[in-house]
């Protein structure tokens, strides 16, 4: 059981030493203490626990920052640790005793615990405050302050405290495009946050596709040989910056994590290329690797202590590539950010941003559809870095091909046109791949009047001679066509024209179309029998005969049910 006094975003600062009593307490989140005795154990120096509960409309994609300074002080050193809630793992023995769940470290300052309760200096910023950045969770969590060095010469040193939020708003960072031909371009982005955000730099990455597993199994392997491993993936990276890979078990097991790197280029993977490992007591494990060389690398999950078989899920994700570029980087004014949010940034779960700025980025599309990742990495003063996902979706979707001219089931006594039309906004198709046939026969393919193509790159080809000889192989391999016209004539010929076209893209991706069309100039024979010459009946069947398929008029009027 524990007090939640904040919620979300908050800033506190210490109340002033005065005469005032109720300035004075016991205990305070923004005064903290030196220690009692100094050569105990690394616990050594004093506490300050705030508990935050963060509501789900801050978990909207964005970044935690943790700010805690002392007020220009190089001799004193708080270290922040920040404890997320996690299921107690000995609740199922005793849930009455231990409840259901507990804090766990996810984050904190560098540990420069020297040995016997001291501690060496160490910041982040090197200077009188400790800044770091953490994930956005909806829940519990809880904000530890640890006096490491107590430099002042009272009993008490004032803090500022701050927990801010950091996020892309909702309607940036990311792309969605079927047609390849505008997925180059340009974009801007704004970034908001509760706190100033004094930026350093700002540059961006992409694109990268990052590796998802989920659901797979690992069994109990060799415990001392981490070749033995049950579960292996190989894979290539090619400028890549970054390279974090993540995993955990669905149920109670330990699962070790190793990558290794095929450094001699064999395809090989020996014991001795292994680059790094995470190996905890629990399946919770991390690799994180700077300075990714290009080539082959694998990852192994390894069974150190599995009872039969255990499911886990894998991440890989990649940071790298330079088709997103920023262009320029624009810290918004007052007066610009009450004029874009005056009710407040939904990302910010109303409030008004207490600082924002514009990115203006610059694109070039994937090589290939799929599901893209590139990255906005900011740099603030100290630095303290925020990555911000900016996600580019290249959608590959089915190619079209249709006869535009003549309507289907025309029934003519032209030689009408016959156009066919066909385009891929994607990867773009093969003039072999797209075909015009027969469906009986009865039926002939003319002769194309013309045929003319864009390719991908929006070059005009005249393909006429190309498409009539059959030849379609002659066009060069590396062409891929956006869009094909084909121009013909009806045959000729008193019969119904039965055609089929095709295309298939260079995905795989599949369509067809018909076409029904009769040609006929001949008029109708007409034979009329059973007409009397002179009759005082106010009827008279008659026998009408003709082709099927015609109308007939009496009097300018249809006459029905012939």
């Amino acid at each position: 059981v524990t007090n939640v006094p904040w919620s979300g975003p908050f800033e506190i600062t210490p109340k002033p030493l005065d005469g005032n009593v109720s300035n004075q307490t016991l205990y305070d989140e923004e005064w903290i203490s030196g220690a009692t005795r100094w050569n105990w154990r690394a616990e050594s120096g004093d506490w300050r626990f705030l508990t935050v509960d963060w509501p789900s409309e801050w978990d909207t994609g964005g970044t935690v920052i943790l700010d805690v300074d002392w007020d220009d002080n190089p001799y004193t050193d708080v270290d922040i640790l920040w404890l997320d809630e996690t299921p107690h793992g000995y609740s199922a023995d005793d849930p009455d005793s231990y409840g259901d769940s507990t804090f766990s470290i996810t984050s904190r300052s560098a540990n420069n615990h020297a040995g016997s309760g001291r501690h060496n200096w160490g910041t982040y910023t090197d200077t009188s405050r400790e800044v770091f950045t953490v994930p956005a969770l909806a829940g519990t969590h809880q904000m530890v302050l640890h006096t490491a060095l107590h430099g002042v010469s009272t009993n008490d040193n004032a803090l500022n405290i701050s927990v801010g939020y950091v996020a892309a708003e909702a309607d940036g960072f990311s792309q969605s495009v079927s047609d390849w031909s505008e997925g180059n371009g340009v974009d801007a982005v704004h970034v908001v946050s509760t706190v100033p955000m004094d930026v350093e730099s700002v540059s961006a990455y992409g694109w990268t596709q990052p590796i998802y597993f989920d659901n797979e199994t690992a069994y109990q392997d060799v415990s001392s040989d981490k070749m033995t491993s049950s579960w292996w993936h190989n894979f290539t990276v090619d400028e890549v910056s970054e390279l974090s890979i993540s995993m955990d078990a669905y149920d109670s097991a330990d699962l070790d994590l190793f990558l290794f790197y095929d450094d001699n280029e064999d395809g090989i993977f020996a014991s001795s290329e292994e680059v790094s490992r995470s190996w905890t007591g629990s399946s919770a494990e991390n690799i994180q690797l700077n300075d990714v060389e290009n080539g082959l690398y694998a990852v192994a999950v390894h069974g150190y202590s599995v009872s039969g078989e255990v499911q886990f899920w894998i991440d890989i994700d990649l940071i790298g590539g330079d088709k997103l570029v920023i262009t320029e980087q624009i810290e918004l004014t007052n007066t610009e950010i009450n004029s874009i949010w005056p009710n407040g940034s939904e990302t910010l779960a109303g409030d008004t941003p207490s600082s924002a700025h514009q990115i203006n980025l610059a694109f070039e599309r994937p090589e290939t559809a799929g599901i893209w990742k590139g990255e906005v990495e900011i740099i603030l003063v100290g630095g303290i870095k925020l990555q911000l996902p900016y996600a580019y979706e290249l959608l590959e979707i089915d190619p079209v091909v249709e006869f535009s001219v003549p309507e289907n089931m025309t029934q003519t006594n032209d030689t009408l046109p016959i156009e066919i039309h066909a385009i891929d906004t994607g990867i773009g198709f093969t003039l072999d791949d797209l075909n015009w046939y027969a469906i009986n026969n009865q039926t002939t393919i003319p002769q194309a009047n013309s045929v003319e193509g864009i390719d991908t790159t929006f070059t005009q080809h005249n393909l006429t001679e190309i498409w009539n000889s059959g030849n379609h192989f002659a066009i060069p391999e590396n062409i891929s066509f956006r869009e094909v016209w084909i121009n013909s004539t009806i045959p000729s010929v008193e019969q119904w024209h039965d055609y089929g076209a095709n295309i298939t893209d260079k995905s795989g991706l599949f369509s067809e179309a018909w076409l029904s069309v009769n040609y006929d100039i001949t008029a109708p024979p007409l034979f009329i029998y059973g007409i009397p010459e002179i009759t005082n009946e106010p009827y008279v069947n008659l026998v009408i005969q003709t082709e099927p398929g015609v109308s007939i008029f009496q009097d300018g009027a249809p006459i029905p049910n012939l």
